[in-house]
C-alpha cells in the first residue's frame, strides 16, 4: 500500500511524504519502485517523477506547489502495488484529460474499495456508472463496464441491487445510445445484459433476440444470441424452449456441435 501525507500551510504545500507498507501483516517490507504524482489544478497539473526504495520518502520538489484540488498518485500506470487516491478525484473527474490518468484513477478508486478505504461499493457503482457516457476510451470502457458488473454482482445484497437495478440499466441503455464507436457500443450492450433484472429490460432485450433486431450499430453474431437467449432464460423459467429456438436458427454446423 503506497500512500501519502501533505500538510499545508495557508494554500501552499509545507511537506509531501510518500510511504509504503503492506496490505495485511505486521513484517514490514518495501520494494523499490518509480511512479508518477500528479497534482490537478483547474487549469494545469503539475506532475512529479517519484523513485521510492524505502519505506518513506520526502518530495521536497512539492514544497511552495499550490494546493491541487486533488492529487493522483501512479498516474502513469507503472507502479506496482494499491495507490491511496483522493476521494474527491471523483468529484473532479474532468480535469483528468489523458487516457492512461483515467485509467490509473479507475483503478485506484476499485482496489482502494475494495481495501474498505475511500468509496463504499454503492458509491464506487454509481461513480462509474456516471462515467460510461462520459468515458472514450475503448479500453477504459472495457475496464468499468467489468467493475460496474463485478461491484453490482458480488458487493451489493440483493435487497440493494433490486432497488437500484432499474436506474442502473436506464443508465448503461443511455450511455450505449451516447457513445458513438461501435466496440464501445458492443461492451455496453453486454454490460446491459450482464446486469439486468428489470421486466422493462428483460422485455427490451426479449425484443431485440426475437426479431433480431439490434441497437444502432451493435453487431451480434450467433454467439451474441445465443448468449442473450441463455441470459433471458436465467430470468424466465417459461422460457425453457427458447435456448431449442435458439439452436434451430445457427446454421454453422462446427457451432451447433459445440
Amino acid at each position: 500500500m503506497v500512500e501519502y501525507k501533505v500538510k499545508y500551510k495557508g494554500d501552499k504545500i509545507e511537506n509531501f511524504t510518500v510511504s509504503q507498507h503492506p496490505e495485511y501483516g505486521k513484517e514490514q517490507k518495501n520494494w523499490p519502485q518509480e511512479f508518477q504524482i500528479c497534482l490537478f489544478y483547474p487549469d494545469n497539473v503539475e506532475k512529479i517523477d517519484v523513485k521510492l526504495s524505502g519505506m518513506q520518502k520526502e518530495l521536497p520538489e512539492l514544497k511552495g506547489k499550490a494546493k491541487p484540488l486533488f492529487i493522483l498518485q501512479n498516474s502513469s500506470g507503472i507502479g506496482y502495488g494499491v495507490f491511496a487516491i483522493d476521494k474527491t478525484a471523483m468529484s473532479n473527474f474532468s480535469l483528468i484529460k489523458d487516457p492512461v490518468n483515467r485509467a490509473s484513477a479507475y483503478i485506484s478508486i476499485y482496489e482502494n474499495m475494495l481495501g474498505r478505504r475511500s468509496a463504499t461499493p454503492e458509491e464506487a457503482l454509481h461513480f462509474f456508472a456516471e462515467q460510461l457516457q462520459k468515458e472514450a476510451t475503448e479500453l477504459n470502457i472495457r475496464l468499468i463496464a467489468g467493475y460496474i458488473s463485478t461491484i453490482y454482482w458480488e458487493f451489493l445484497p440483493e435487497s440493494k441491487r433490486l432497488k437500484i437495478s432499474e436506474d442502473l440499466e436506464n443508465t448503461v441503455w443511455q450511455a450505449l445510445q451516447i457513445q458513438t464507436a461501435k466496440n464501445n457500443k458492443k461492451i455496453l450492450f453486454d454490460c446491459y445484459q450482464g446486469i439486468f433484472q428489470s421486466q422493462q429490460a428483460y422485455n427490451n432485450l426479449y425484443k431485440i433476440w426475437e426479431s433480431k433486431t439490434t441497437p444502432q450499430d451493435v453487431s451480434l453474431n450467433d454467439e451474441d444470441f445465443t448468449n442473450l437467449a441463455l441470459a433471458l432464460s436465467l430470468r424466465n423459467k417459461d422460457n425453457k424452449d427458447m435456448l431449442q429456438k435458439q439452436l434451430d436458427r445457427i446454421t454453422n454446423t462446427d457451432r451447433i456441435n459445440l
